[in-house]
């Protein structure tokens, strides 16, 4: 896979061929990983915040990811307001 192909600019990629290549260690690719995460995460909640309707989903152990029960929750709570939670996404 060429270097400059889309697949590669995804997180994680760039980075671990840098320290693959000696460019970087592996703690300094970590680092990278993690701040380009958190940037990525920065740019998602700015465009989700666009969205006042949205279900805010948190999604934090295996349980929580129960289809069954995400699809209860939204349909129990598509009546009633929005409630934000601005730490929650």
């Amino acid at each position: 896979v060429p270097r400059n192909s889309t697949a590669l600019q995804a997180i994680g990629y760039k980075e671990c061929l840098s320290c693959l290549d000696g460019g970087a260690s592996r703690a300094e690719a970590i680092e990278e990983i993690k701040l380009r995460s958190r940037q990525y995460a920065k740019r998602q909640r700015t465009w989700f915040s666009r969205y006042t309707n949205a279900q805010h989903l948190a999604l934090h152990t295996p349980a929580d990811f129960d289809v069954l029960q995400l699809v209860n929750r939204i349909l129990e709570n598509h009546t009633k307001p929005p409630v934000r939670h601005p730490a929650v996404f």
